[in-house]
């Protein structure tokens, strides 16, 4: 007769999987703002404010010191 008893609280783990639908929904709404942010390219016109040529001109000067370095290494 126990056994039968213990049959019946078995059916209580099917409960646990509808909380797992939820968790599913939850996913679906953080991933809608991250595609919203990319979404802001206005962000491209300020970025072309910054001069990049006096940025690509810095790493020239460092290529001059590799020479030195191979210099060393005779």
């Amino acid at each position: 007769v126990d056994e039968n008893l213990i049959d019946t609280p078995v059916v209580a783990p099917p409960m646990p999987l509808p909380p797992i639908v939820e968790e599913k929904a939850h996913q679906e709404e953080f991933y809608t703002p991250v595609y919203q942010d990319p979404v802001y390219i206005d962000r491209t016109p300020a970025p072309v404010e910054i001069p990049d040529e006096p940025m690509v001109a810095t790493p020239k000067k460092p290529s001059e010191t590799t020479p030195t370095l191979q210099s060393d290494n005779v």
